[in-house]
């Protein structure tokens, strides 16, 4: 049997050839596959504490800040590093460690709630037209 990934053929009768095709994609959006919702379970005091900062929330100030970068990378990947930054943040709170910040935990809260209010206000808009 040939070693090569590229391509491998046996010249043999009895053998069936196999050729294995290589693609070169650079889109990662195109491997990403939609995840079901997933309930947070928080403490109480955290999600009042992120409802009620909602009405200051300023994405364009404070959202580049929260995940580090100097330009917004596409909505898909916000999303993904606010989920990934907030679950640390979380293992940080359950494990009692000293370098948990319960304002950046706070923040991240606030910024996963408002996203997800722009994401069904997003979605309501397109059902009414579409009900038109």
């Amino acid at each position: 049997m040939c070693n090569t990934t590229i391509s491998c053929a046996k010249v043999s009768a009895l053998e069936p050839v196999r050729i294995l095709k290589m693609s070169f994609m650079n889109d990662p959006k195109i491997f990403t596959f939609p995840q079901p919702q997933q309930r947070l379970k928080r403490p109480a005091p955290l999600i009042r504490a992120a409802r009620s900062g909602q009405s200051g929330w300023n994405p364009s100030r404070d959202l580049a800040r929260l995940i580090g970068r100097d330009e917004l990378p596409s909505p898909h990947i916000v999303s993904r590093l606010l989920h990934s930054a907030e679950q640390a943040c979380e293992d940080a709170r359950r494990a009692g460690r000293a370098d948990y910040d319960v304002h950046r935990h706070i923040m991240l809260l606030i910024a996963l709630l408002a996203e997800l209010t722009a994401v069904q206000g997003s979605a309501r808009a397109q059902q009414s037209r579409g009900a038109r």
